[in-house]
């Protein structure tokens, strides 16, 4: 049960940043719903969760930096 609060924090986050119109608060937001979800992957030993949100956080990263020099 108290690992589904876990998954159910990182959804909120995911949603949240999907309504968010600023880019950086946006992929801010999502990071910490990509986190939430490796935490859970992790917990219940789901590999593909783990890899595909780690791919979402490191995109997150590097799109975030490219925006910062952008500016």
């Amino acid at each position: 049960m108290y690992i589904e609060i876990v998954g159910y924090i990182a959804t909120v986050f995911i949603l949240a940043s999907l309504a968010v119109s600023n880019l950086k608060t946006l992929r801010i937001v999502n990071s910490l719903g990509a986190f939430g979800w490796i935490t859970y992957g992790l917990l219940i030993g789901s590999s593909s969760i783990v890899v595909g949100n780690a791919i979402m956080v490191g995109i997150n990263i590097y799109k975030y930096r490219k925006e910062q020099l952008a500016n």
